[in-house]
């Protein structure tokens, strides 16, 4: 802590102190609109005191900058220095009790401002969750429509699909009689019907190339479905979300065997989990890619 020599030019109590004229005028004028606390009354009434409090531990002040503690004395000594320290500065010290008087009145006012404007701002907002759910609900609505066309119309094209490699297959079936009725001509020594028949089996062949044409074009061909009209404003975003955590950590764990951390980010470690497990088990906390961490605090009992 830094030496304190001059507390009259410690620039906070200074610049409070200075404009406690106006700070005083302000308080009496909020105490025409809202009832003043009694802590703040009095502040209004008798002025602010916070000047006087840092007189009455200018010498601890002093005397903290250049402290040594080498002693049981000078412990004492110090411990005595810390809680009057405390008793002003504490959240519950006097300095802080008189700089919530001063603000509780503005802070009144503000909240019964708030809660003024709050009620007509609380009930257009209502009014308007409502519409957006309406928006919502129509763009969801959409959504099905669409994806229902489209559902029906990926059954049509497996339908046409099936339909054509059916039909693939029977001209197949066709082909392959017609080429061994020619066979069975030829070998009687009838070679013009042999010759028709091998013409006829052609024509099949090529049909139930067609068929596949069609059963490959009807499986990959997307059908067009009008696209749904959004209102403006309305966006998408996608999430994750955990199903199965024993399964994502199984996952990750193999992937680090592997070599890979980029995956490692999703187990962020619960820094309040982990540190309960550090207080129930202190130095004996073992736990793999941790260790245990002693902190001191010192707490000061307040000294008048």
């Amino acid at each position: 802590m830094p030496e304190v020599t001059d507390i009259a030019t410690i620039p906070t109590a200074d610049l409070i102190t200075s404009n406690e004229a106006v700070l005083k005028a302000a308080i009496e004028g909020i105490g025409k609109v809202i009832i003043l606390r009694p802590e703040s009354l009095m502040l209004a009434q008798t002025g602010m005191r916070v000047q006087s409090i840092i007189d009455t531990i200018s010498v601890d002040l002093e005397i903290a900058g250049t402290l040594t503690i080498d002693s049981p004395e000078m412990l004492e000594e110090a411990t005595a220095i810390a809680g009057r320290l405390a008793m002003a500065c504490a959240d519950s010290g006097a300095i802080e009790m008189e700089r919530k008087a001063l603000v509780s009145p503005f802070n009144d006012l503000v909240k019964k401002v708030n809660e003024g404007y709050g009620a007509p701002r609380t009930f257009v907002a209502n009014v308007l969750a409502g519409v957006k759910s309406k928006i919502l609900a129509y763009n969801a609505e959409q959504r099905r429509i669409a994806a229902e066309k489209e559902a029906e119309a990926a059954a049509e094209r497996q339908l046409l699909a099936r339909e054509a490699a059916d039909r693939e297959a029977q001209a197949n079936r066709d082909a392959q009689a017609l080429v061994q009725q020619a066979q069975e001509a030829q070998a009687a020594g009838s070679e013009i019907t042999a010759g028709a028949l091998l013409q006829q089996a052609s024509v099949k062949v090529d049909e139930a190339r067609q068929q596949a044409d069609v059963a490959v074009t009807a499986m990959h061909t997307r059908a067009t479905v009008a696209p749904i009209a959004a209102a403006k404003g309305v966006r998408g975003k996608w999430t994750g979300e955990v199903t199965n955590k024993a399964a994502l950590i199984q996952h990750i764990a193999a992937q680090l065997a592997s070599g890979d951390e980029s995956l490692l980010h999703l187990l962020d470690v619960n820094p309040s989990n982990l540190n309960k497990l550090a207080d129930m088990q202190k130095s004996g906390l073992k736990l793999p890619g941790t260790k245990p961490v002693f902190t001191e605090s010192l707490s000061v009992r307040k000294v008048a």
